[in-house]
């Protein structure tokens, strides 16, 4: 692989990890963010000292026997590696079933979620309710979390879970005493 294809190469590279690393939705902090972000910095050093060579008008040596300092291989089996898990993330919601149909279960669920409150008239601001402060709280939560399913490409953590049978079993039992 000769200088310019290394430049190339580096300068793509380069810019999937940005567009990577600015992704939050993807990439929480962490060191793995850190090191992601190194190898960047790294790589825009290297990219840096191509151009500068390649502008340099009293350069003695030809290009072809300019050495850039490039990154290790195993610095490049890294950023391969991360690059290929992104796309793979990027794409994963209109490729894999598995998740395709869990993402579709925990849709069908919290719609059920809203139609038992919608028919018990639980977060409809009903005077029967306890409390004025939780009214509609149901349904903003619900409404968040089928937001989340279909922007974030992941599915709903434990917690949201417990929170979903919590919020239904709310609305059935106030349907049972009203």
């Amino acid at each position: 692989m000769n200088v310019d294809m290394k430049h190339t190469l580096n300068k793509q590279r380069a810019s999937i990890l940005r567009k990577m690393l600015s992704d939050e939705l993807y990439l929480p902090n962490g060191s793995y963010k850190q090191l992601l972000s190194d190898l960047t910095t790294k790589l825009h050093q290297s990219i840096s000292t191509y151009r500068k060579l390649m502008n340099d008008s009293h350069r003695d040596t030809p290009i072809k026997d300019v050495i850039v300092k490039d990154l290790s291989s195993r610095q490049n089996k890294v950023i391969d590696k991360a690059i290929l898990k992104y796309e793979a993330w990027i794409k994963k919601d209109s490729i894999d079933p598995d998740f395709i149909s869990s993402r579709n279960v925990q849709l069908a669920k919290l719609n059920e979620i809203l139609r038992v409150q919608d028919i018990t008239g639980y977060n409809n601001g009903s005077t029967n309710w306890t409390s004025a402060k939780r009214q509609g709280y149901g349904k903003r939560v619900v409404d968040d979390m089928k937001n989340q399913l279909m922007k974030r490409k992941m599915l709903l953590t434990n917690k949201q879970k417990i929170l979903c049978n919590k919020l239904y079993n709310e609305a059935k039992e106030y349907k049972e005493s009203g």
